[in-house]
């Protein structure tokens, strides 16, 4: 039970920083100060949340990234199964994002998280380690 806790501890973590930088992957760079094409702008919806073999979205959970023009973003967990809203279910974490082409970098301070992305028609996959733990989150565009 107790390596259960600290795996979920773990990955609930790496949620809130993996999630955080690739649902909020427009590039801090881009010269449109709109964002209209930044293909990260917008709310994306997760369809899939891999981590230690399992999928916490077809357990249950719920979660929503909107990634804003401005270099922010809003992550919404609804039913949370890996600790990320730790006392409650629910719960928004918010802050600043920097990507390029190929990765999103999330920081709701105090550390921030960088993943892997791609964008395909409506579908982004996002890919990589948050606290060590290999996650691959796939959303699609609200």
């Amino acid at each position: 039970m107790r390596a259960l806790r600290n795996l979920r501890v773990a990955a609930s973590s790496a949620l809130v920083v993996v999630l955080l930088p690739v649902l909020a992957s427009c590039s801090s760079d881009d010269d449109d100060p709109v964002g209209a094409s930044d293909p990260l702008v917008g709310t994306w919806t997760a369809t899939s949340f891999q981590a230690f073999g399992q999928d916490f979205i077809a357990d249950g959970m719920a979660l929503s990234i909107t990634v804003n023009a401005n270099d922010t973003y809003a992550i919404s967990v609804t039913n949370d199964l890996i600790g990320v809203c730790d006392p409650q279910t629910s719960c928004t974490e918010t802050g600043t994002y920097s990507s390029s082409a190929t990765q999103i970098t999330l920081d709701p301070g105090p550390d921030a998280t960088t993943l892997n992305y791609s964008i395909q028609g409506n579908t982004m996959t996002l890919t990589g380690s948050i606290d060590a733990v290999p996650v691959t989150i796939v959303l699609t565009r609200a």
